[in-house]
Formats: structure tokens, sequence, C-alpha cells
């Protein structure tokens, strides 16, 4: 009823199983599903509140038990990126979601094409900040995976946000340029006021210097940016 389609549109026979059904309807009850059926006729809204619900739950929901839902929501969503920007700007973000979870479960192929699809959805966006965003996060799946990626071409950015000096930290620390992670780094710092961000950077931070092989000062970065961090698979990640 949600997403106007059969359940065999939205979930071909033998794609998923009830697991994964189940798991859809704990994530569209983890958004505001109740006013998404109201009949106010935001589809966009509704759209919107459905992927931010996957995105509360991607940090501690095994990603297998969400990429079925994902991939559904994304056929529906890509399908409508003609529509507008807006329609264009969420696909997306919902294809980089993908991306995500696929490279969580280690299957780069699928996080490829994700990714794929968010660059290719991003420029109808009209929004340079958006399309530099998916382009990035690209890049950094590329460096976390070892399969490299020119740094140079994410200095030359003009934009201004934690994120973007952060993401140049990191591909420049992969490059094992100590200057440019620092200076980066350090850019970041600048731009960051509230504690949760001060802990990503500090955990962004802690992985540069072990990229680099300064130890020491990986372990305090780390320890700081892990005190008092929720359990989520991120939180395994830095420990690991």
């Amino acid at each position: 009823r949600l997403y106007g389609v059969s359940v065999h549109e939205l979930w071909p026979p033998g794609t998923v199983d009830d697991m994964d059904r189940r798991h859809f309807l704990q994530a569209i009850a983890a958004t505001t599903g109740g006013a998404l059926l109201d009949g106010s006729g935001d589809e966009l809204g509704a759209l919107q509140a459905i992927t931010r619900g996957f995105q509360a739950l991607e940090p501690t929901t095994p990603s297998g038990a969400l990429w079925g839902p994902v991939v559904g929501h994304l056929k529906l969503v890509g399908d409508r990126a003609r529509r507008g920007p807006r329609y264009a700007q969420e696909a997306a973000e919902v294809a980089r979601l993908g991306a995500w979870l696929a490279w969580d479960q280690e299957d780069h192929q699928q996080a490829e094409l994700m990714y794929q699809q968010a660059i290719r959805y991003a420029p109808q966006s009209a929004n340079e900040r958006a399309i530099r965003f998916m382009e990035g996060s690209r890049a950094l799946w590329l460096t976390e995976t070892g399969q490299g990626v020119r740094v140079a071409t994410f200095f030359n950015w003009s934009m201004s946000s934690p994120w973007f000096s952060t993401m140049r930290a990191t591909l420049a620390s992969a490059a094992g340029d100590a200057d440019l992670t620092i200076s980066a780094l350090r850019d970041a710092e600048g731009r960051v006021s509230s504690p949760t961000d001060h802990r990503k950077l500090l955990a962004y931070t802690g992985r540069a210097y072990v990229r680099l092989g300064w130890h020491q000062a990986a372990q305090t970065a780390l320890r700081e940016a892990l005190d008092g961090m929720p359990p989520t698979k991120y939180r395994g990640v830095l420990l690991t």
C-alpha cells in the first residue's frame, strides 16, 4: 500500500526470505510509518522518511538483513528520479546506502554497481555538494579496499565541511602523504563544533595515523574516539 506496487514487484520471488520482509517492516516502524499512510500525498517526504529509517537502523542492524529491503527501496526511488532534482538526490542517497551494505558484506562487485548508480543520479540533483559527496564516498571505498584512487583530484575541491576534509585526510594517509594528511585534519578540526563531530574526527584521525605508521598517536586518538561510543558496527571497525 505504501509503495503502490505489489509484493512481488517489490520483492521478486526467490530474492528474499520472510526474515528480510520482517526486517523491512521493522524499518518502516522505525520511521514515521503511520504518518506516511495518512493520505497527505507527500510522496517524496514518504520516500525520504523510509530512507532515514534505514539509515537509522544501519549502524546496528546486520547488513544482510537490510540489503533486500534497501534494494527494493532503491528501485522505487530510482524509477522516480526523473521527476525532479530532489527525487534524484534521494535516489543517489539510497544507492550510496546500498553500497555501504554491499561493502560491509565484502561484495565489492555490488558495491561498485551501487556507487555507479549513486554517481549517475547525483548530477540530476543539480546539487554540487551531492555530486562531490557521492564521488568522495566511492573514493573512500576504493581507498579502504586497496583499489587506489588519485588523491590530487580531491584536494582541488573547494568544498568546505569537516567531512570533505576528513575524506582528504583518509585519501592522503592511504597514499602515505603525511603533510597533506595533517593539513586536511587541521582544516577539519577548525570546522567541527559539537562533541559528536569531534569524536568522529578523532576516529578519522586515528585511522589516518595507523595508515601512516604513527601507532602511539593512533592509539591515543582511537581511545578517545571509542570513549562513550555506542555498540555499533563502526565501533567494531575502530577496535579492529
